[in-house]
């Protein structure tokens, strides 16, 4: 899945769309589109994990820290 159709498939979205783009061993790299106002379930992962952030702000909070992540963060 492609960043393109996560965006396409947005525009009809109460949630989050995610999609695994690559996974190994070592590591997964997860893409997942937000609109405005979107909310992503608290989670956990089994593998390292690094989020980027290509447009907008999301709020990250992870355990007592808070975290506004802007583009390219």
């Amino acid at each position: 899945m492609t960043i393109e159709k996560i965006k396409r498939q947005l525009r009809n979205s109460t949630h989050p769309i995610e999609s695994i783009l690559h996974e190994n061993e070592h590591c997964m790299v997860t893409l997942v589109g937000f609109a405005n106002g979107m909310m992503l379930r608290e989670r956990t992962f089994e593998k390292p994990t690094k989020m980027i952030v290509l447009n907008g702000s999301v709020k990250y909070i992870e355990l007592d820290k808070k975290l506004i992540l802007s583009k390219y963060e």
